[in-house]
Parts: structure tokens; C-alpha cells; sequence
């Protein structure tokens, strides 16, 4: 009895001292906070130029991000924009890997500027970065961050391309419900 005592003893000061001393986990990542109806709310203010109570027609035209994140509607209202938002709040991702492929007449473009924005009506979660394509035409969105992680919050996003003098206006919605794939647009004159 006496040696079984003495051997958990000597396991739990083995698991102690690796506890203090072994490997210790990384923090996780904050993920940002949303306030869901604000966002919605500055979104309808900053689109639904005509009151309606939804954004539509030329009014979805010009809400590229938006449109980007439902691509089969021809209208999104308040309702459908908050909802968005709460499941990237109830994902709690901090970040999320997101990359966007640019072509011009079906070929990779090498060495457009890219500046990616948070829409204005995300409110206190701006972000902006730039990058520059790669030879496939691929920009990998990231972030400034303290850890230095690839990848970006959850949000809607602007995306402004400037490529031999012209520039081109796009927007992708990044969350956990987005779609896994890697978006590809079309630069056209």
C-alpha cells in the first residue's frame, strides 16, 4: 500500500512539474464584437436609399459585399442582414482564412493592388489592409493582428483592385457560413 502511495506521489509531481514547465497552449483569439442590429440598422441607412425596408435593384448593385453574400436574392432586408451577423457572432472566430482570386479575360492578374475594407456600416470593426496579387492571381486576405495569424474577422468587405491604371470595385462576405471556396472575379473594362 505503502508503494502504491509513494508511485501516485510521484506520477502527481510529475504531472505538476510538466504542468508549469511543458508546452503551454496559445490563447485563443478574441473574436471581435458584434452588435447585430446596429450593423443591420447602418446597412439599411447606408443602401435602402428608397425606404422601402430592403435593399434592392440598383440599391443591391451598389452593395457589392452584400450581394456577394446572397447571391440568389434580388432583395435582402434588415432581418436577413442581422441574422448574417449573429452567426458570425454565435461562431466566436476570431479569425477566419480567406483568400480572393482576380482574372482579366480568364488569366490570372499578376500584381493588381489590392485594398480590403471593412463596409462602412460594420461600424467599430474597421479594418483595412492592401496586398498585392501573386502569379495565379491570388491575394490571401489577412489582417493586422498581434499575433501576426493569417486570415480576417467575420464581416462584410470592400474590395477596391487597381490593375494598369483602371480601378475595379468588388465586395465578399467572410464568415464561418460564407462557403469554403476561394471567390474568383472577373476584372472587366
Amino acid at each position: 500500500m505503502k508503494k502504491v502511495l509513494l508511485l501516485i506521489l510521484a506520477i502527481s509531481l510529475c504531472v505538476s512539474v510538466i504542468g508549469c514547465f511543458g508546452p503551454r497552449r496559445s490563447k485563443r483569439l478574441k473574436a471581435p464584437s458584434y452588435d447585430t442590429q446596429a450593423i443591420a440598422n447602418a446597412a439599411m441607412k447606408q443602401y435602402d436609399l428608397n425606404g422601402d425596408g430592403q435593399i434592392s435593384g440598383d440599391e443591391l448593385d451598389k452593395a457589392p459585399s452584400i450581394k456577394y453574400a446572397f447571391p440568389n436574392m434580388t432583395s435582402v432586408t434588415l432581418t436577413e442582414i442581422a441574422n448574417r451577423v449573429r452567426i458570425w457572432k454565435e461562431s466566436r472566430l476570431g479569425l477566419q482564412i480567406a483568400s480572393v482570386k482576380f482574372v482579366k479575360d480568364g488569366k490570372p492578374v499578376d500584381g493588381a493592388e489590392v485594398t480590403v475594407s471593412t463596409e462602412d456600416f460594420m461600424g467599430g470593426n474597421k479594418i483595412q489592409f492592401s496586398d498585392t496579387t501573386n502569379v495565379t492571381g491570388v491575394v490571401t486576405l489577412t489582417a493586422p493582428n498581434e499575433d501576426n495569424l493569417p486570415g480576417v474577422p467575420c464581416g462584410f468587405y470592400k474590395i477596391d483592385v487597381k490593375y494598369k491604371g483602371k480601378t475595379y470595385n468588388f465586395g465578399i462576405e467572410v464568415g464561418e457560413n460564407a462557403g469554403g471556396d476561394s471567390p474568383t472575379f472577373e476584372l472587366k473594362d
